[in-house]
């Protein structure tokens, strides 16, 4: 009966930390993938990035690429009370045109 009282309390932390954990490690993970995505239109002079990104055009040639993505992180555990959405933003620069 004691192990199960100090069990539960153990797991909910460690589901807890968990979920920060993965929290920041996916908000990382959405915004180098966004930051990849541009950067790789901006170099290999594909025109636009896959993504929905703003185009800009810059005074004496080339523009700037502004993205923005909101992606959703699972829920590991009931615990759980705040937002799950991630908002990544980025930029990167076409200096080609």
């Amino acid at each position: 009966m004691e192990s199960t009282l100090v069990m539960i309390p153990t797991i909910m932390v460690f589901l807890g930390v968990l979920q920060i954990a993965l929290s920041g490690l996916g908000h990382g993970i959405a915004t180098n993938r966004l930051q990849g995505d541009l950067a790789r239109g901006a170099l290999f002079q594909s025109g636009r990035p896959s993504t929905n990104a703003l185009t800009l055009p810059l005074t004496g040639g080339g523009s700037i690429f502004y993205g923005e993505n909101s992606t959703s992180n699972p829920s590991l555990s009931p615990l759980d009370l705040g937002s799950s959405l991630i908002n990544s933003r980025s930029l990167a620069v076409d200096e080609n045109q």
